[in-house]
């Protein structure tokens, strides 16, 4: 039964632009550069983050999918002297069709209290557009002391059905201070993992689910220590359209229960 679950899903063809969400980033460069290793204006580094993303079963509209994110961000500074500065976070970017997907209901907390946020258009991270939106917000870095930066917002899925796309952007979180000490990204499925939902990285690994993550009943880890984040390390969750994969196991189910029944095995296979 599993594997023939897993031939249906993976006979799919698709193209697929993808929305983004990112970490967040010091204020802008002069035009034309881009922060590297080594490069940083600032001391405060991110000494870790922790990103969670819960993919909803029900969207209650015509989304393909729909997830709820939490990112934490650790940040110090490791300098003598005290840094103020509008930190900045994309709030979209180009998806290579001449348009850009945004995220919706941004809201940010510095030390558990919430800021406001103030809209501005910045360099596109994904390099297909010449701007797109981005929003700042004020944040004081004294110096050797933990600041965290929280920061939640709603991401929506694209993709062609059966499968959807979601992206977390980890270079922008280039330019700060050095290496950033851990992160983890927590991702949630609406279900139980199973592998035959995941689009899997067969002939190259753009646009497939990131090998490597921990599965634990219904989420998946994935964990980076000390690193300088590169457009190589963004990530994608490629996987079944939420409403996809509750019809699946619906119809998997009957058939289950009823080995016999013909009209069930129908259903099935058309999904």
């Amino acid at each position: 039964m599993r594997k023939f679950i897993w031939l249906l899903v993976v006979m799919f063809t698709f193209f697929i632009t993808h929305p983004v969400s990112a970490d967040v980033a010091p204020p802008a460069y002069p035009p034309g550069f881009n922060p590297a290793p080594g490069s940083e204006q600032t001391q405060v580094r991110m000494e870790a983050e922790t990103v969670r993303m819960n993919i909803l079963e029900e969207t209650g509209g015509d989304e393909l999918g729909v997830a709820e994110v939490t990112a934490l961000f650790t940040m110090k500074n490791l300098g003598t002297a005290a840094e103020s500065m509008a930190v900045r976070f994309p709030a979209g970017a180009g998806n290579g069709w001449f348009g850009v997907a945004e995220i919706q209901d941004i809201a940010v907390k510095v030390d558990g209290r919430t800021v406001n946020l103030r809209s501005i258009s910045g360099e596109d991270p994904n390099g297909f557009e010449e701007a797109v939106p981005w929003v700042e917000f004020n944040v004081d870095f004294p110096a050797g002391k933990e600041v965290m930066i929280e920061v939640a917002y709603t991401l929506e899925a694209t993709g062609e059905y059966p499968y959807v796309w979601f992206e977390y952007i980890f270079s922008t979180g280039a330019g700060w201070k050095g290496t950033i000490g851990s992160a983890d990204l927590i991702v949630t499925f609406p279900y139980e993992v199973d592998e035959i939902f995941l689009l899997p990285c067969i002939d190259n690994s753009y646009g497939c689910t990131r090998p490597g993550g921990l599965i634990d009943g219904n989420t998946i880890t994935w964990q980076f220590r000390d690193f300088e984040p590169e457009t190589t390390d963004n990530f994608v969750i490629s996987m079944a359209a939420p409403s996809l994969w509750t019809q699946v196991l619906e119809e998997a189910a009957r058939v289950a229960a009823e080995p016999s029944d013909g009209e069930a095995w129908g259903r099935l296979g058309k999904h």
